[in-house]
């Protein structure tokens, strides 16, 4: 095996393996510690990384960019295959969820960390930022199929606590504001326990993941998530004309398995959840391997 796999995949896996039989020993309280990772431990990460990158706002600009022409892209892309192939509108909702929203945060924040250090994470934080408005609207929506109007899709976006840590974030760096002490070194302190525990949590989700027979569709969907999904971020670079770290930080994350979280919303809004499940348990699995290969290939950019 190559180095990337024993240096940033294998340590990724054996944090995750950890919070997975954590979690079927003892059996955590699922829900408080999301909602933990969503309320304290994001905001710190998000306000330290933003307020202290030495990334330029237009650099930020293009990565939010590429971020939303991927999800759009692959949404659309998903939506053609699934009528191509006769689906319903669950299936075709359940199609969407699983490949145009990808697991940025609990598991894209880490591996970039470890693939390419501080810089690397700055720039995973603008996307997973920018990804967690579109989950909170966007896939909430396409759950939804009509339940949800846009109204109600506008103020999902503002009741994501990571909106508001990225505004206070930029706000800072914009402005050259300082945290007066007290306050900077227990944010900084949560946003050095962040990556840690995003992992662990993401291992005691996935220790609830239910899963079904169903592997034609499963494997499609796992070659549009890990596959195609860094393919076409590798177009969208090339033809928005962002290269360097950025390019590869954005590559990497859109190599990410399916989101836990949009496990929840399958569930909630009966969008075929056991399959939604099943490719959440799949895909992450299946990233260990082919996250090597985007590392390789990301190597010789």
């Amino acid at each position: 095996m190559d180095m990337p796999f024993f240096e940033i995949v294998v340590p990724v896996f054996a944090i995750l393996a950890v919070g997975y039989i954590a979690n079927r020993i003892l059996d955590f309280d699922i829900r408080t510690l999301s909602r933990m990772v969503l309320y304290i431990l994001v905001p710190a990460a998000v306000v330290k990384s933003l307020s202290q990158t030495e990334l330029a706002l237009g650099e930020m600009g293009e990565i939010a960019l590429v971020v939303l022409l991927l999800i759009f892209t692959m949404i659309a892309l998903s939506s053609l295959i699934s009528r191509a192939l006769g689906f319903s509108r669950q299936m075709e909702s359940a199609m969407v969820l699983t490949t145009a929203f990808m697991n940025a945060g609990n598991y894209g924040l880490p591996v970039n960390l470890f693939a390419f250090g501080q810089d690397g994470y700055d720039r995973a934080i603008i996307f997973m930022v920018v990804l967690s408005a579109a989950n909170a609207s966007l896939a909430v929506y396409y759950a939804a199929r009509g339940r949800l109007g846009v109204k109600d899709a506008v103020r999902a976006v503002f009741q994501m606590p990571g909106v508001y840590a990225a505004a206070l974030g930029l706000a800072m760096k914009y402005f050259g504001w300082s945290m007066p002490l007290p306050l900077a070194k227990p944010v900084s302190l949560l946003s050095q326990s962040a990556v840690p525990i995003f992992l662990l949590v993401l291992g005691m989700q996935l220790a609830k993941v239910r899963v079904q027979r169903a592997v034609g569709t499963v494997t499609l969907i796992s070659f549009l998530r890990l596959i195609v999904s860094p393919l076409i971020a590798y177009l969208l670079t090339l033809a928005t004309g962002l290269g360097g770290l950025s390019q590869k930080v954005v590559i990497l994350e859109a190599a990410m398995p399916t989101a836990v979280t949009v496990t929840l919303l399958a569930l909630e809004y009966e969008a075929e959840p056991d399959l939604v499940s099943t490719c959440t348990m799949a895909t992450t699995l299946l990233s260990m391997f082919s996250l090597s290969l985007v590392l390789g290939a990301l190597a010789l950019l």
